[in-house]
C-alpha cells in the first residue's frame, strides 16, 4: 500500500499551500477535497488495490463513466451555460454530486466521477485504519482488534453500510433528491426520480469482500431480511429528504412543486410500510409529517422535522435486522398492498369499489338502496340514469405505463407555463372536495375517497394515473403525459435521442390538427350519460382554437385557428351529446349518522345541481412572508385571452389563479 502512503501526504501539502479557507463551505461542494485520497493518476489508489473485483464493477457503472460522458451531452451544455459555468470539472455545482474533487495545481478539480470515497466517505482520516489488520492479515485479525478498527474507522468518517445502513444510503439520498432551487429553476437541471435503494444496490453489485480471501469470486447476495431493512430505510429516507429538500425552497416554481410532489409521493409509501407492518419509528415519522405546510420560506419548521424523522430512522436501522419484517415481502417484490380504509362515509348514491379498469359498464346503482340515506326520515333518492364506469367508453385502450410526473425536467420553460394553467390544477376541486365535485361524484355512485382514486372515473380526464398506483390518491392535475402519451417507454429514449424516437414508442405528436383535437376531444367533450346525469358539463363551450391559443410551449409553428376548429368538429362527430335528465340530491338527508361515523351535512335542492355543502376543504397553503413597509414588485404574467366561447369554469380557474399569485406576492393572508 505504498500509495496510500504518498498520496495522503502530498494531498495535504497541496491543499495547505493552495486557498487558505475552508473549501468545505464552498458552495459547489459536498465532501472536503482535502481529506480525498483517491489518486488522479491512478483510480485504483487507494481502493482499487485490494478491492480489486469492486473496482472492476465500478468502472461500468454511470457513477464512474459520468467522469468522461457527462459533460459532453447537450443536456448538460445546456445547463452549464443557464448557471454562466464554463466548465463542470471546476467550480461549478457539478461537483457536488457528479464528481469526486481534489486538489489539483491548486484548484479544485473532479479527478473521477462519483467514487468510492464519494458514498463510504472522504478516506483521509480512516485509509490507514481501515487497512491495520494488528499486524497480520484479515484471516489472523482477533475479534477484539477488528472492533475496534471498525469503530476508529467510522469515527474517522468510514460509511460502512453493514454498521449504519443509514448513514451510506442518506449519502445516496443527498445527491438523488437534487437539492437546489437554481439548478432546478434556471438551469433546467431535472429535479430527481424515485431513487430505489434495493434496485441501485443491485445495479452496483461490488459485494466481493469474501474473494479477497480465498472465497469465491462471486458478488454476495443481499439477503430477504436485508432487503426488507432497506427497503424501510429507503422509503424513510425518501419522506426525510424530500422535505430537507423542501426546505430549500424560497419561490413558487418547478423546484418547490417537484418537491412538495416528492414529499406527497413518500408519505404515501410510508403509509403503504405502515399498513402491512406496524413498525412504531414509521408511524411517528408520518405523524411528524402529519401537519407540515411543504411551502416556500418554511425552512426552519421543514429542517426540524426532518432531522427527527433521522433520529427515528436511525434508531430503526440500529434496532431490526428485518428477521420480523415478513409482512414487507410484497411491498419489496413490488407488488400491491391493501387499499386503505376510506375516512370518509359511503357515498349518499351507493357505488362502492370498481373492479378493473376496463372501462365496462358497471351495473346502475339504485341511490336508495343505501343504508344512511335510507329509513324513515330520509326522502326518497333520486334515480340516475345511465351506467357506471371506471374510465369513459370513448377512452383508447393504452399499452404503455405511465412514470411519475416529474421526468420532463428538461422541458423548464413548459413547465413554468404549466404550473400557473388551468391543466395543472384539474384535480384540485377534487382533491379539495368541493361541494359540486362532491355532489357530482355521490350522484355518478363514488365517495369523496373513491372519487380521488385513479382507478375511477374522475381522474381519467381530472389527474395523471401513474401505473401501479391506481388505487390510491392521485396526486397531480392534467400533466405532459396527458397529451404526450404514457411515457414509460419512451421517455428514456425521447432523453437521449430526441423527439423522433419517442414517438414509435407511445410518444404522442400534436403537429397535426387532427391529433390535437382527437387529444383534447377525450377530455372536454362529454357524453357519459350517468357523468351528465350528475350534473357534469358535457363541454360543448370548449373552443380547441381558443384554448390552444393559451398554451404557450408549442416548439412547432402553431396551427390557425380554422384548421384547429375544423378538425375539433370532426373529432367530436361520433359521439353526440345525450339526452339526459339532470338530477340533484334529494333535501333533507337522512342525519343520521352509521355506527361510529360523524353525521352527514344536510344539502338544501336547488333548481339545478350545486355545491353540496361539505366540509371545509383541504385549502392548498400559501406562503407567507414578512410585512413590509414598502409597494411590493408584483410581476405577473399577462392574463390568457378568453372570449363569448370560453367556459364558466375556465374563467374562473383563471381567476382564482390570479388572486393566489396576488396573495402570495402580497405575503399571504
Amino acid at each position: 500500500m505504498l500509495g496510500v502512503a504518498l498520496i495522503v501526504p502530498l494531498v495535504t501539502w497541496a491543499f495547505a499551500q493552495s486557498d487558505p479557507t475552508n473549501l468545505s463551505d464552498s458552495p459547489y461542494l459536498r465532501i472536503d477535497p482535502a481529506k480525498i485520497v483517491l489518486s488522479d493518476r491512478d483510480s485504483r489508489i487507494p481502493c482499487g488495490e485490494c478491492h480489486n473485483l469492486e473496482y472492476e464493477v465500478w468502472t461500468e457503472t454511470k457513477h464512474a463513466t459520468g467522469f468522461d460522458e457527462l459533460h459532453r451531452s447537450e443536456q448538460a451544455q445546456g445547463i452549464l451555460e443557464r448557471m454562466e459555468f464554463r466548465l463542470s470539472k471546476r467550480e461549478s455545482l457539478c461537483l457536488k454530486c457528479h464528481y469526486t474533487a481534489n486538489i489539483k495545481r491548486e484548484q479544485v478539480q473532479a479527478i473521477a466521477g462519483v467514487s468510492c470515497e464519494s458514498c463510504h466517505g472522504a478516506a483521509r482520516d480512516w485509509v490507514n485504519i481501515h487497512q491495520d489488520y494488528g499486524g497480520g492479515d484479515h484471516e489472523t485479525e482477533t475479534p477484539e482488534h477488528k472492533a475496534m478498527r471498525v469503530a476508529q474507522s467510522i469515527e474517522g468518517g468510514m460509511l460502512r453500510p453493514s454498521s449504519d445502513l443509514y448513514a451510506v444510503a442518506a449519502n445516496c439520498f443527498e445527491c438523488h433528491t437534487v437539492p437546489e432551487e437554481d439548478l432546478i429553476n434556471v438551469g433546467g437541471h431535472p429535479s430527481g426520480s424515485a431513487f430505489d435503494l434495493i434496485e441501485w444496490n443491485s445495479q452496483i453489485a461490488h459485494n466481493f469482500v469474501q474473494a479477497q480471501w480465498g472465497g469465491p469470486e462471486v458478488n454476495r447476495e443481499v439477503t430477504q431480511e436485508r432487503k426488507r431493512l432497506m427497503f424501510v430505510v429507503g422509503k424513510a429516507l425518501d419522506y426525510e429528504y424530500s422535505i430537507r429538500g423542501a426546505a430549500q425552497a424560497t419561490k413558487a416554481d418547478i423546484y418547490s412543486k417537484a418537491m412538495e410532489r416528492r414529499v406527497k409521493t413518500a408519505r404515501r409509501d410510508l403509509d403503504r410500510v405502515l399498513r402491512v407492518a406496524e413498525i412504531p419509528e414509521v408511524a411517528e415519522i408520518l405523524r411528524i409529517g402529519q401537519n407540515l405546510s411543504i411551502t416556500p420560506n418554511n425552512e426552519t419548521a421543514l429542517i426540524a422535522a426532518a432531522d427527527a424523522m433521522s433520529a427515528q430512522a436511525q434508531q430503526f436501522a440500529q434496532q431490526n435486522d428485518g428477521s420480523e419484517l415478513a409482512a414487507l415481502d410484497p411491498l419489496v417484490a413490488g407488488e400491491s398492498v391493501p387499499e386503505a380504509e376510506p375516512l370518509d362515509e359511503d357515498p349518499v348514491v351507493a357505488g362502492g369499489p370498481a373492479p378493473g379498469d376496463s372501462g365496462a359498464a358497471l351495473p346502475a346503482v339504485d341511490p336508495g338502496s343505501d343504508p344512511v340515506a335510507s329509513g324513515p326520515s330520509a326522502p326518497a333518492a333520486p334515480t340516475v340514469q345511465g351506467e357506471r364506469r371506471t374510465r369513459p367508453a370513448w377512452f383508447p385502450r393504452l399499452n404503455q405505463e405511465t412514470i411519475a410526473p416529474g421526468g420532463c425536467g428538461c422541458h423548464g420553460d413548459q413547465l413554468r407555463w404549466h404550473g400557473d394553467d388551468a391543466h395543472n390544477f384539474a384535480a384540485e376541486p377534487i382533491l379539495n372536495e368541493s361541494g359540486r365535485a362532491v355532489e357530482i361524484a355521490t350522484l355518478y355512485g363514488l365517495s369523496r375517497s373513491q372519487m380521488k382514486r385513479g382507478n375511477q372515473l374522475c381522474m381519467n380526464c381530472h389527474g395523471t394515473v401513474v401505473s401501479g398506483d391506481e388505487s390510491e390518491e392521485v396526486f397531480d392535475g392534467v400533466g405532459c403525459q396527458s397529451c404526450h402519451g404514457p411515457a414509460g417507454e419512451y421517455a428514456s429514449n425521447h432523453q437521449s435521442d430526441g423527439y423522433d424516437q419517442g414517438a414509435p414508442l407511445g410518444m404522442v405528436r400534436l403537429e397535426q390538427a387532427s391529433a390535437r383535437a382527437q387529444n383534447c376531444a377525450r377530455c372536454h367533450h362529454i357524453t357519459d350519460e350517468r357523468l351528465l346525469a350528475s350534473g357534469h358539463s358535457d363541454g360543448t363551450s370548449f373552443q380547441l382554437a381558443s384554448r390552444n391559443g393559451a398554451i404557450q410551449h408549442w416548439e412547432a409553428p402553431n396551427l390557425s385557428a380554422g384548421d384547429l376548429n375544423s378538425a375539433y368538429g370532426s373529432a367530436i362527430a361520433s359521439r353526440p351529446v345525450p339526452n339526459v335528465q339532470v338530477v340533484s340530491l334529494p333535501s333533507p338527508i337522512a342525519s343520521a349518522a352509521p355506527s361510529g361515523g360523524n353525521a352527514r351535512t344536510p344539502r338544501a335542492p336547488t333548481g339545478r345541481p350545486v355545491a353540496a355543502p361539505p366540509p371545509p376543504p383541504r385549502a392548498r397553503p400559501v406562503a407567507r412572508r414578512a410585512s413590509r413597509s414598502a409597494a411590493p414588485n408584483i410581476d405577473l404574467p399577462p392574463l390568457p385571452a378568453v372570449s363569448d366561447s370560453t367556459a364558466t369554469e375556465d374563467i374562473l380557474l383563471i381567476i382564482k389563479q390570479r388572486l393566489e399569485r396576488l396573495s402570495q406576492a402580497l405575503g399571504g393572508g
